[in-house]
């Protein structure tokens, strides 16, 4: 069935990330779900309909969530009475531990997150790049008070092809958790909406995995715990996309340079790019050992 999977139209819509932007499907390795005769394992051609994938399992979850895995994809060929066969699968999912206050936690204190120098590339029939077309960014973190913080004044810049925000603007957005850990704090994420003249341009989500300094969280290890669990089975093999992550390194102290996808309806819609930047006392101390 390999050439049928050659040419599925959902493989390759998902590849140019048209739909489905930030799913993943395991690998299929099995016969095509439909159209089969309902009382017998043959193919059926009434309508003149070559077999396809028409049933399938996606799923997504928040980057560097390192909670959720899937270990088999299968498919149902005997399972009769209907033109489709059904499809399974078995996943897996490590639950977040709540956060509880204990006084061991709270030597980590006033700590706050900030961004710097933040361009965003919009793909939508709905924007407006003239100059009355600002773009305001919410940013949702519900291990803050307030849990909402909103950015504005987003303005395009006709020479780059970006929307760009003003650093004074900038200067006054800080996030302050009240949830003092950074071992906690790592496995949490900032979600992000584009609203322009009311109009939700699409949607983002800034993990906050690699941004503290690797003498404080050791990410590292994090992932080698979740790899001796974690049994997930091959996906779909797909292009080289862009995808959403913050980076290890940067050229400013104590900034981490990320780039993430803007997506809307399930389309990728455009990116994000710029650095975050996460300080406190005690962040400030383990910058200088690292």
């Amino acid at each position: 069935w390999d050439a049928i999977l050659e040419f599925d139209q959902l493989y390759h819509a998902m590849n140019f990330d048209t739909v489905f932007s930030g799913f993943t499907e395991g690998k299929i390795a099995f016969c095509p779900t439909y159209r089969w005769s309902r009382e017998a394992n043959e193919v059926s051609n009434k309508r003149n309909q070559p077999p396809s994938y028409t049933d399938r399992i996606l799923y997504r979850s928040l980057p560097n969530s390192l909670s959720l895995w899937q270990e088999s994809y299968t498919g149902a060929a005997n399972c009769l009475g209907s033109d489709h066969r059904p499809i399974l699968s078995v996943f897996k999912l490590k639950p977040r531990i709540p956060y509880f206050s204990f006084s061991f936690r709270r030597k980590y204190s006033g700590i706050s997150i900030s961004f710097v120098e933040l361009k965003a590339q919009i793909k939508t029939a709905k924007i407006d790049n003239g100059k009355d077309g600002k773009i305001d960014i919410l940013f949702s973190f519900i291990y803050s008070n307030p849990t909402e913080h909103r950015l504005t004044g987003g303005k395009y810049d006709s020479k780059t092809c970006y929307f760009r925000w003003p650093l004074i603007e900038l200067d006054d957005l800080k996030i302050e958790p009240y949830v003092s850990d950074p071992s906690f704090l790592c496995t949490t994420h900032i979600s992000l909406s584009f609203i322009q003249k009311n109009n939700i341009l699409g949607h983002a989500v800034i993990s906050l995995f690699n941004a503290f300094p690797t003498t404080l969280v050791d990410t590292e290890k994090l992932k080698q715990e979740y790899m001796i669990t974690n049994m997930q089975m091959d996906t779909m093999k797909q292009m080289n996309m862009n995808k959403s992550r913050v980076e290890q390194q940067s050229l400013l102290p104590n900034h981490k340079g990320f780039k993430i996808v803007i997506s809307k309806e399930g389309a990728n819609v455009g990116e994000l790019e710029g650095f975050i930047s996460v300080d406190g006392k005690m962040i400030r101390k383990h910058m200088r050992y690292s």
